[in-house]
């Protein structure tokens, strides 16, 4: 998958800018954060992002992109699964309520991949400036050329040592609203090279844009651990998001 994206972010501008964002939600769309700057940030970085299920999107070149990338949602598919499993054993959840509740026989999953090319002066910039998912997991893997990916532990940014094949893991935002806190969302960042390029590809499962009310779940809530969150869809949540600081948590806007 890695491969297919680096032969992707290898065509002419002409060919990748036939998928330009217009809307935050398109199905697929290519971005790119050279010389966008925040009063915080510089962005460095070419991005590919694409709706995969329910419905399968993907962009016409390289020719064997589509074969690649239906293969990988598959794979993908399992290990969400498993690792969901674990999630709502570990809190003490039925399994098929989880999955009916929130829909997951047919949820949202986005693919990103995500192209980092050397910068002449890295300390100015910002790979990715620091955030969380709008997800219950993500998986991510990358190439093997220069790792940047940072997180935060115990208030500090800590390199994460991510050695191919290595698939790492995040916690998202709707993880940490239906365990009502027991799984907290992972803030990360990614950090860039002068001398190497850098691709890695992330895949995000979430549950349908509109038709869930992502909240804690009731079997978690007693008179003494009270609902920390309200409810909201996935649609309401990016729209939020987006119109958020993004020096501050928009999980803070949902707390009750």
């Amino acid at each position: 998958m890695v491969k297919a994206f680096m032969e992707f972010f290898d065509q002419t501008l002409e060919e990748k800018h036939v998928y330009d964002m217009n809307q935050i939600l398109d199905s697929i769309c290519y971005g790119t954060g050279y010389g966008m700057t925040t009063k915080e940030h510089r962005y460095w970085r070419d991005f590919l992002r694409m709706f995969v299920r329910p419905e399968l999107h993907s962009p016409a070149k390289p020719a064997d992109f589509r074969a690649i990338l239906e293969e990988f949602v598959l794979q993908t598919r399992e290990v969400f699964n498993e690792l969901l499993r674990a999630v709502w054993e570990s809190l003490e959840l039925e399994e098929s309520f989880m999955e009916d509740s929130l829909q997951l026989k047919t949820p949202n999953q986005v693919l990103v991949g995500n192209i980092f090319p050397p910068c002449p002066q890295p300390e100015l910039v910002l790979g990715m400036p620091p955030h969380t998912d709008m997800c219950l997991l993500t998986l991510l893997i990358q190439s093997n050329a220069f790792n940047g990916l940072q997180a935060m532990h115990d208030g500090k940014w800590v390199l994460v040592d991510l050695v191919p094949p290595t698939l790492f893991i995040f916690t998202g935002d709707f993880l940490e609203i239906v365990s009502n806190g027991r799984y907290k969302t992972t803030l990360h960042r990614v950090i860039v090279s002068n001398e190497h390029t850098r691709i890695s590809v992330g895949t995000s499962i979430a549950p349908p844009l509109e038709d869930v009310v992502i909240a804690p779940a009731p079997e978690l809530l007693s008179s003494d651990s009270p609902a920390i969150f309200r409810g909201i869809t996935f649609k309401e949540y990016t729209t939020l998001k987006r119109n958020h600081n993004s020096t501050d948590s928009t999980l803070d806007v949902l707390k009750l």
